[in-house]
């Protein structure tokens, strides 16, 4: 675990990550296009395999979702019309 105030190397470079991932998309889309579109078929209520995957990793990653901050009922009135 990262040190108090020190981000991780992945924190620090993950600018760099999104950037060889996008690449890494484009190269794989120019180079197998029959392969991306079979992955945009496989979908279940219009969530695309690939999503749903990330999205299963996130959840058992952090444990559970954590809660909506929801707004206070007193502040409603304090807003001008």
């Amino acid at each position: 675990m990262a040190r108090r105030g020190r981000l991780s190397v992945f924190e620090r470079y993950l600018s760099l990550w999104v950037a060889l991932c996008i690449g890494a998309g484009v190269l794989l889309g120019t180079l197998a296009p029959g392969l991306v579109e079979r992955l945009s078929h496989l979908e279940v209520s219009h969530v695309t395999l690939p999503i749903a995957l990330h999205a299963i990793e996130e959840f058992a990653r952090v444990g559970s979702i954590p809660p909506r901050k929801e707004a206070r009922t007193s502040d409603a009135g304090d807003h001008p019309h």
